[in-house]
């Protein structure tokens, strides 16, 4: 912060704190010259300028200034403002037992939802917290249940809608899977375990599962599906086998809600074909630019927003500078 902060005093930028600008305050007019320039007035500042880049974030993060002014100001020069989202969330889950087992993580594991007949699946790690699921396997399956979900966060005047009906949000579903064993088939495990048996008759289920799930996992999965921990290899039924199986590969988990306060992205944005992607400048306002997650699109946890941040910023930035040479 510090570096950048000398950069713009080495470049004689002036920076305004404490001064929000509403879209109401932004005209949009043309000088003597015939020229666009927008007017910016407000109680606080009064500036022209020919160039502005709107690059104001999202709404999902509030404690960091965002609070859909970018919408606003875009909406009022005519842009269309997509369905708003929470993105890259971790699920509430309504299950004690498993919330008891919070700081277990579920290595390698693939989590899916059906969408008709079609799978829509992440594979990765999983965490298990004091609420449900969390962890970049979720969270990336999160926006993938999401933009399938029909609903906005924002009322009719492009503001975020209370609590209450953020938590009723209706999701595409709320079921979900998972899939401990991604490498095999539901086939190989029933295989696995007949190959095993006549070795291990006398060892217990429950220390045989540490062949396919973390130790803390096995009680509460054996539970789940109604077999005793302590019953021996030798007696389990071929009903338990397909059981285990069935169970290894879908396993059922039913999403309550969304940990929505924790969004680390939003999802939606100013429609991505009323932009020029070359330059990022608006299809229907000249010398308008949009950067940042205020536009549409949005990617998977692992830095892409970061980059999506940068890179749409530098060169919304360039563009705009070149403009005026």
């Amino acid at each position: 912060l510090d570096i950048l902060e000398e950069y713009l005093e080495e470049l004689e930028v002036d920076i305004h704190t404490n001064c929000p600008i509403n879209a109401n305050d932004i005209e949009h007019e043309l000088n003597e010259r015939m020229e666009p320039v927008f007017l910016i007035e407000n109680e606080n500042i009064s500036l022209n300028a020919s160039k502005i880049v709107v690059s104001t974030g999202g709404i999902t993060y509030p404690s960091t200034g965002s609070t859909g002014d970018g919408y606003r100001i875009a909406s009022k020069m005519n842009h269309t403002i997509t369905d708003i989202k929470p993105g890259l969330v971790s699920f509430n889950v309504d299950d004690f037992l498993l919330r008891s087992l919070s700081g277990l993580t579920l290595s390698d594991v693939e989590l899916s939802f059906k969408d008709k007949k079609k799978k829509v699946s992440v594979r990765g790690d999983a965490l298990i917290s004091h609420f449900g699921l969390t962890g970049p396997a979720v969270i990336d399956l999160s926006n993938l249940l999401i933009e399938k979900s029909k609903f906005t966060i924002l009322d009719d005047n492009l503001n975020q809608k209370d609590d209450d009906e953020i938590e009723n949000l209706e999701l595409f579903t709320n079921k979900i899977n998972i899939d401990f064993t991604p490498d095999m088939t539901e086939e190989d495990i029933k295989e696995q375990i007949t190959k095993d048996t006549p070795d291990k008759g006398k060892m217990s289920i429950k220390n045989y599962m540490k062949k396919f799930l973390p130790a803390n996992f096995i009680d509460y999965f054996l539970m789940k599906i109604n077999i005793s921990p302590s019953k021996t290899m030798a007696n389990i039924t071929k009903k338990d086998k397909n059981k285990i199986a069935e169970n290894l590969k879908r396993h059922p988990i039913e999403i309550e809600s969304l940990e929505t306060e924790l969004a680390k992205v939003t999802i939606g944005g100013i429609k991505s074909k009323e932009i020029d992607s070359k330059t990022l400048q608006s299809r229907f306002v000249d010398g308008l630019y949009f950067a940042g997650e205020v536009l549409e699109v949005a990617g998977p946890t692992g830095g892409y927003n970061l980059q999506i941040a940068f890179s749409t910023g530098y060169l919304a930035g360039q563009e705009a500078a070149n403009s005026l040479k």
